[in-house]
């Protein structure tokens, strides 16, 4: 155990590394930064299960899971890992994989493919797009027409409302 470690001394020790092992009481979980770090380093991970299993984390694809306090399975995961260097490579991809989806671009992406989703695979655009013809137009068009009738009158008696009060503009409330 060493406490805390700058990121890139951390990295740089990682990066040495065979294989990662967690072998928390309360077994490990998404909210991990410790996991998570291992398997952006694509370490093979031997880790303890969490109650309940976190759907994402997938025995033997993502991590090995073992009960949590069971010295024996942990120490025979950790045996077996070390013994299949083929296994260990694929896990390791695997986890670096899996960890892609907690960077910064991966959750932005996620995002993405739920606003398309919702969207109806339709584009997302950067600006609104003009209403359709018809009864939205005729709508937006009226409401456009009331906001602008409205900022004019607000801006010609210098009349508003703040938080609920009616507000006159140059004398404070």
């Amino acid at each position: 155990m060493t406490g805390y470690l700058p990121a890139p001394t951390a990295s740089h020790r990682l990066a040495g590394a065979d294989i990662g092992v967690l072998p928390f009481n309360g077994g490990v979980t998404l909210k991990s930064g410790s996991l998570l770090a291992l398997l952006a380093h694509g370490l093979p991970v031997v880790a303890t299960r969490h109650d309940p299993l976190d759907p994402d984390l997938v025995d033997g694809h993502t991590v090995r899971l073992v009960a949590p306090r069971d010295i024996e399975g942990l120490a025979r995961a950790l045996l077996q890992r070390l013994a299949q260097p083929v296994v260990r490579a694929r896990l390791g991809i695997a986890g670096r994989a899996f960890a892609g989806n907690f960077t910064w671009s991966g959750i932005a992406q996620r995002h993405f493919d739920v606003y398309q989703t919702v969207l109806g695979n339709r584009p997302i655009t950067a600006t609104p797009q003009p209403p359709r013809p018809g009864r939205e137009a005729t709508r937006w068009q009226e409401r456009l027409a009331e906001h602008r009738t409205c900022c004019a009158r607000r801006r010609e008696s210098r009349h508003f409302r703040l938080f609920g009060r009616d507000i006159e503009s140059g004398k404070s409330p």
